[in-house]
């Protein structure tokens, strides 16, 4: 699950605020092999991120939290379920015999 849906808007989140917060006089230079960078931190993230496009980035920063609250609800869900299954006694988890 997160491979699927937590991992890649985030990815493309980090990505987009990373190329959009580079400014025209920043970048590499191969002559020199020195790289140009005016600011770093949370000045350079917020810029990156109200650059172009903050909407697409709104929306995959609420579908990664989005994803990550569903396996959080998931692993609840299961570990729950376990826990009913073996609350009888009978069934242990060095039992042969299957808890449901």
């Amino acid at each position: 699950m997160q491979f699927t849906y937590t991992f890649p808007p985030l990815l493309m989140l980090g990505l987009s605020v990373q190329r959009d917060a580079v400014r025209e006089d920043e970048g590499f230079d191969p002559a020199t092999g020195h790289t140009t960078r005016h600011d770093n931190g949370a000045k350079r993230w917020v810029r990156g991120f109200m650059a172009k496009r903050w909407y697409v980035k709104l929306f995959n920063v609420i579908i990664g939290l989005g994803a990550l609250v569903t396996a959080g609800l998931g692993m609840y869900s299961s570990i729950e379920g376990i826990m009913d299954a073996f609350q009888g006694g009978r069934n242990t988890a060095f039992s042969c015999k299957g808890p449901v």
